[in-house]
């Protein structure tokens, strides 16, 4: 038997065409089971035929999806556009891939955030959170405060004096400093 659709050589029994998936009429099976009461009468049913078409192979079941306004059984349509699109190359199976990189950060802004922080509200270490080094950031904050509380201690001894404005003006240098080169890093990739 040859498809009407592409001309390929099928079976007889197939319910469609294994080259393009053009779907055949069920062929003629037995004839509708009736049943007959004992009275005689006809039965109060329609007969129902008892073919199914057979589902199409594997390999037409991925891959292929139907065209608008067909029917399940009426043929396939053409293969569905593989993910991913065309042009784009994705990593084997198995390989490592890199997380997308940082966006770049301003060096500008993250040293305006430390001096800012820094000089107006004793708040070392936002620059630095904000150029990505969110550990360095934490930890200017806290030990900055906890020198400053000792600091404070040590005004009872009159040395206090000298080493609390030392301590902040060593982390108006240093923080601004590490913040610049924390966001240099982000935009050197």
């Amino acid at each position: 038997m040859e498809c009407p659709n592409c001309g390929a050589t099928v079976t007889s029994q197939a319910g469609f065409c294994e080259h393009c998936g053009h779907a055949f009429a069920p062929p003629p099976g037995p004839a509708p089971i009736v049943q007959v009461q004992p009275s005689g009468f006809a039965p109060a049913q329609q007969p129902q035929q008892q073919w199914q078409a057979p589902p199409p192979p594997q390999q037409y079941q991925q891959g292929m999806q139907q065209q608008p306004g067909q029917f399940p059984g009426q043929g396939y349509a053409q293969p569905v556009q593989p993910y991913p699109p065309q042009g784009y190359q994705q990593a084997p199976q198995g390989y490592y891939q890199q997380p997308p990189a940082k966006a770049p950060k301003d060096v500008g802004l993250c040293v305006l955030l430390e001096l800012l922080g820094g000089g107006l509200f004793q708040v070392f270490g936002i620059g630095n959170i904000v150029a990505g080094n969110i550990g360095i950031g934490i930890a200017l904050m806290l030990s900055y405060w906890v020198l400053q509380f000792i600091n404070a201690l040590l005004t009872m001894l009159i040395i206090g004096f000298i080493t609390l404005p030392l301590t902040w003006l060593l982390y108006m240098i240093m923080a601004p400093l590490l913040a610049a080169s924390a966001a240099k890093k982000t935009r050197a990739g």
